[in-house]
């Protein structure tokens, strides 16, 4: 049984030893930069796609203000695009937190 026990350690050892010599070296692994340092393209459409949610948001400020006039008193229409300007300002918001987060702006 001792002999066992003891081949047993020896083949262990053995096959650890073994492992720590033949390990495979590789050149450190090529990360492309674009993704941790923002390409200039992505960030000009990221800014056009803000001053699009922006334009937008103003679009249906306006339309909400024309059907709260007095004349035209469409309430629940102003409601919903004034709704609409919300969410398009919200958009652009989170849009603008991602480009400070990043670094950008």
């Amino acid at each position: 049984m001792k002999t066992f026990l003891f081949v047993g350690v020896l083949v262990t050892f053995a096959i650890v030893y073994a492992n720590g010599n033949l390990q495979c070296k590789l050149p450190p692994a090529q990360i492309p930069t674009e993704w941790i340092t923002m390409v200039d393209t992505c960030t000009r459409k990221m800014k056009n796609q803000i001053a699009e949610e922006v334009q937008a948001a103003i679009t249906y400020m306006a339309m909400g203000a024309h059907f709260s006039r007095d004349m035209i008193n469409r309430p629940g229409f102003a409601k919903m695009f004034f709704e609409a300007a919300s969410e398009e300002r919200q958009h652009a918001i989170k849009l603008i937190e991602y480009l400070l987060m990043r670094g950008e702006c």
